[in-house]
């Protein structure tokens, strides 16, 4: 699954002389989990891969994979939903021996840069041709899998995790003073920048062209089309079509010769993956699903699903409170190369030990149905009202006549009152950043200020598909992806995420917005294609699973704010020693019998979290 390459873009250089082959390919597979390791070499290019099989036909590939009409070689994490169509376009027998690596390229011998959005899966990878020097490197539209990069004009590094760069003897890659900054915010998600000063990451739906004598510029090759449905009138034969293309997405992501398992909350999203796998395996196929149970709701939920689908291997987990952090902060620092910058890769962490013990290397996630097919769709409310439907308008508010003019008149005022200067939103996240004990300098250098604002607005398109487009492709989405997809695979796991799978998502696309959401009930075609399949408590329920369980929520007592003079000195320059110490003060008093959480003290107990993270990965990078 993972990969990492260097290439010398000037004469007189070895690619060895930043990194040994047997190290390269050492810290892409820190667990020992791959089934076959090796590397391509020659005296411009070191190419490694780490490659554990999965699929039917992932025995046969070669690590790297070679073309051998061009000579060109691959290294790449790569899941094709689409092999039948690229084969049928591209003239080739689709056979168990056509690997996916092969198949792409296949695609790029055809079409050049072109193969890009021919491309339809989960993916990132790079084609080093050795006759003209260049290198092509490509991230799936969604960012599901990591890729990052270096290039100055005398080295290209790229990798599917950032842990290679501190090994390579570049002067230049450290630990970046931004980055640690909005990692103790809670927010370091970005498309481009890194946890290191000159490592960059490949944006989703990018590639990006390296040839000699310049330096590379990622380029967008795919963005969704808008088709502006409208607001429309329901139709029946629309739930169909959504169900087929739902199943259709599953059925991609069961294509395996291994075990196979689900994660299973008991939400909406999770259930409906369970039930479309559950009816397109075989009755022998066993399906292993498997639920933290969290939240209040979340064991008598997974409890209906499991009865109504009728799985006969569901394993509910309470989570680990307190110090799941410490579990896996040297997990993520070897996966990724820093600490995680989405918390669900850390505390997911028994359901991955869980799946290594059952044999499962496949495991299906209801992640990013959120961001497209099960958003909301409160958007008709306002096609509604501005097309004059006012009866429609009226109920699409739902609930008792009084609920409904209670809702409308704030629907109302929000037309005609201006919006604050300072949203709710905004406010928070400034509080947070005053809470935070960074240094005044460093908060203007990097712009925190602008960071919190930016995190606090609300964006509206023009259309519903462009607001939820927009918000689909926030950084904070991919990053989840990343995380999740890097610290799996060091269990040996590998993500299936079919929420976001590109015909599904376009499929959604041109649905009308009536079909979004009716009635006040939100996610409204998702739910009617699961009538029947599941629950109806869960087909109809809504988003949340109640309060946190008691037992699994954090406590202040076991966090101890470091003295600040024992810090690391690349954390302890970043940071105000008198805003420090009043974040000490407020933990401690915290930590008294009876003290209130609240929403302050959740914060700064993060922040003691964050401080711990970086202080470990400061120690780990240290050679």
């Amino acid at each position: 699954m993972m990969f990492g390459g260097i290439v010398v873009r000037q004469a007189g250089h070895d690619p060895r002389e930043w990194i040994a082959p047997e190290r390269l390919e050492a810290t892409l597979d820190p667990y020992r989990v791959a089934d076959r390791t090796g590397h391509w070499c020659s005296n411009t290019a070191l190419l490694a891969q780490a490659a554990r099989w999965n699929t039917p036909g992932s025995c046969h590939a070669q690590t790297p994979e070679r073309c051998v009409e061009t000579g060109r070689v691959l290294l790449g994490w790569i899941r094709l939903d689409n092999r039948s169509e690229l084969c049928r376009s591209l003239g080739l027998e689709e056979r168990e021996t056509l690997t996916d690596g092969l198949l792409v390229l296949a695609a790029h011998r055809q079409w050049g840069r072109d193969a890009a959005p021919q491309l339809q899966g989960e993916f990132g990878f790079a084609i080093h041709d050795p006759a003209s020097q260049s290198t092509w490197c490509v991230r799936d539209i969604m960012g599901t899998r990591p890729f990052f990069y270096y290039a100055t004009p005398r080295l290209f590094a790229f990798a599917s995790t950032a842990a290679v760069f501190p090994v390579l003897k570049c002067e230049d890659i450290g630990p970046s003073d931004g980055w640690m900054a909005r990692f103790l915010l809670g927010y370091s998600h970005d498309h481009i920048r890194t946890a290191f000063d000159g490592v960059l990451r490949l944006p989703p739906a990018h590639d990006l062209l390296v040839e000699r004598g310049s330096l590379p510029e990622p380029r967008r090759y795919f963005a969704f089309e808008d088709p502006e449905p409208g607001i429309g009138e329901p139709d029946p034969d629309r739930v169909e079509a959504y169900r087929a293309a739902l199943d259709s997405a599953v059925a991609g992501a069961l294509r395996s010769t291994y075990p196979i398992a689900a994660e299973l909350s008991g939400g909406l999203d999770s259930s409906a993956i369970v039930a479309s796998a559950r009816l397109l395996l075989a009755e022998e196929v066993p399906l292993h699903t498997i639920g933290l149970e969290m939240y209040e709701e979340d064991k008598a939920a997974q409890a209906a699903v499991v009865a109504h689908c009728g799985l006969k291997h569901h394993r509910g987990i309470t989570p680990v409170a307190n110090e799941w952090h410490r579990a896996t902060q040297e997990r993520a620092n070897a996966a990724l190369g820093f600490p995680l910058e989405h918390p669900n890769a850390g505390y997911h962490f028994q359901i991955y030990e869980h799946c290594q013990q059952l044999g499962v290397r496949t495991l299906l996630s209801g992640f990013g149905g959120d961001e497209i097919v099960t958003s909301g769709g409160r958007e008709v409310c306002d096609e509604l009202f501005a097309a004059g439907r006012l009866s429609d308008w009226w109920r699409s508010l739902a609930g008792s006549p009084a609920s409904r003019a209670r809702r409308a008149v704030r629907f109302l005022r929000q037309k005609v009152v201006p919006l604050p200067a300072l949203l709710p939103a905004q406010a928070v996240f400034l509080s947070q950043l005053n809470a935070t004990p960074l240094r005044d300098e460093v908060i203007a250098e990097h712009g925190l200020v602008d960071l919190q604002l930016q995190r606090g607005n609300i964006f509206v398109g023009q259309t519903p598909n462009e607001t939820i487009l927009r918000r689909a492709f926030r950084a904070y989405v991919s990053g989840r992806f990343e995380s999740c997809s890097a610290v799996a695979a060091t269990y040996g796991i590998e993500y299936r995420w079919p929420l976001v799978q590109r015909q599904l998502a376009e499929a959604f696309l041109t649905v009308p917005s009536i079909e979004r959401h009716r009635v006040g009930i939100g996610r409204y075609l998702h739910r009617q294609a699961s009538v029947g399949r599941l629950p109806d408590n869960i087909a109809w329920h809504a988003k949340s699973m109640g309060a946190v369980r008691p037992e699994v929520h954090p406590s202040a007592k076991c966090h101890i704010l470091q003295n600040m003079s024992l810090l690391s000195p690349a954390l302890a320059y970043i940071l105000d020693p008198v805003k420090y110490l009043k974040l000490g003060e407020s933990i401690s008093l915290r930590s008294q019998p009876g003290a209130h959480f609240g929403r302050v003290g959740a914060y700064n107990l993060g922040l003691v979290r964050r401080i711990d993270l970086l202080s470990d990965w400061l120690m780990y990078l240290r050679p």
